[in-house]
């Protein structure tokens, strides 16, 4: 429910390729009608940024029910004009292993713990989460020990956690966890660079 209203309309267009048409038009519909309009990734659609502040600026009626949203990465050619009439909101990733460590447990709920019996599971669990919240702390040194920077998130996080799930539910009793190939998944494939 958007703004204590079931009935407001609320859609997305992911900017990049040609999809400054679909932008243009989904914001003279909400305008004139009233919705809420989510802009996705407009540091891959700069060119029409320009554009869009102006149509902003410069529309004499707007509805009063219009709200019009916008991700972006940070770019440098990001127009200040526009940073400079909006208000900001940022998703920065907590400072600290225990923040770190306390956010990637929030994710995480009682069934998904529950998920397996086998004595292994909580505490290579608590690995991956652990491993996840390094990954992400180190950040702040750049692309230092990668290849190619990458922004590791939740998927990472929950493709890592899957994995570790489908091993242990296909493991062999007898020869228990098979840590070379959980260390080759985590540490080259989801984690690797």
């Amino acid at each position: 429910v958007f703004g204590g209203n079931p009935d407001l309309d609320c859609r997305a267009v992911s900017m990049g390729q040609g999809q400054e048409v679909h932008a243009r038009r989904l914001l003279q519909q909400f305008m004139s009608t009233g919705g809420w309009a989510l802009l996705q990734n407009c540091h891959l659609g700069l060119n029409f940024l320009d554009e869009l502040l102006n149509t902003i600026l410069t529309t004499e009626s707007v509805h009063d029910d219009f709200r019009l949203w916008m991700t972006t990465e940070v770019h440098k050619d990001f127009p200040i004009n526009l940073l400079q009439v909006s208000i900001k909101f940022t998703n920065e990733p907590p400072q600290g292993i225990k923040a770190g460590l306390k956010r990637t447990f929030t994710g995480i709920t009682q069934d998904f713990l529950d998920v397996s019996n086998m004595p292994q599971w909580k505490p290579m669990l608590y690995a991956v989460a652990f491993l996840h919240t390094t990954v992400q702390e180190r950040r702040k040194f750049g692309p230092l020990g990668w290849n190619i920077p990458y922004e590791y998130n939740n998927a990472d996080l929950n493709s890592s956690m899957q994995f570790v799930q489908n091993h242990i539910d296909d493991m062999d009793l007898k020869k228990g966890v098979s840590w070379s190939t959980v260390r080759y998944m985590l540490g080259e494939v989801h984690y690797g660079g």
